[in-house]
């Protein structure tokens, strides 16, 4: 929730950039979640995160409704599956950040 009001909240920017440069210490991959504005990124994108998702990107969407998502975006195609109910998520659910 601290990211979706990073630019107006000092507490929250803090505890967001610690939690990504202890994620980064790791060698965790991340994922930033509740991104909705530009400036929300160019903050993480300072911060060093490559990925992110959020209303920004899109709204939450279906499994064949992501697919056409990430088609028309060239993002990755998805995967073969046997059976409808048997659809894994593509790594393209997160929009990679500039």
């Amino acid at each position: 929730r601290f990211v979706q009001a990073l630019e107006q909240n000092a507490r929250g920017q803090t505890l967001a950039n610690a939690i990504v440069r202890m994620a980064q210490d790791l060698d965790y991959q991340i994922v930033v979640e509740g991104v909705e504005t530009e400036s929300t990124v160019e903050q993480l994108v300072a911060w060093g995160c490559e990925q992110a998702q959020g209303y920004l990107f899109s709204e939450p969407l279906r499994a064949d409704a992501l697919y056409a998502w990430a088609r028309a975006r060239a993002v990755a195609d998805p995967p073969a599956t046997s059976s409808p109910g048997d659809t894994p998520m593509p790594d393209a659910i997160s929009s990679q950040l500039p």
